[in-house]
């Protein structure tokens, strides 16, 4: 997406726009790292079950709702896309805190 938005965007929106893009991009990819490690250390039993498929869902929501509207907002200069733009962040905020309390109730094995 960040590609995509140099290479596309950048001559053809405002630079707020493109900027909101580019940020956009930038939380899509490190989200999208941690969908996948989570994902991973669930399916080999480092995470509970449910907080880590809770904690998917939440970084998922997130980053539909919050870099969604960023690239909507990045590329049609459209203000009205950024009011739901806290609300993606708050669902990011919220599997991060979830991410924490999966890995917390995780019965640690002691030798």
């Amino acid at each position: 997406m960040g590609a995509f938005g140099t290479h596309a965007l950048r001559d053809r929106v405002s630079e707020r726009a493109f900027a909101a893009w580019q940020t956009g991009a930038q939380y899509h990819l490190a989200h999208a790292l941690v969908v996948l490690a989570v994902a991973v250390a669930a399916a080999g039993g480092v995470l509970m079950d449910l907080p880590a498929r809770r904690t998917l869902r939440l970084f998922q929501a997130g980053i539909v709702i919050f870099c969604g509207s960023l690239y909507a907002y990045g590329a049609t200069g459209l203000t009205v896309f950024g009011i739901v733009a806290p609300l993606g962040g708050l669902l990011l905020m919220t599997g991060w805190l979830f991410l924490a309390w999966s890995a917390y109730q995780k019965p640690h094995v002691t030798a």
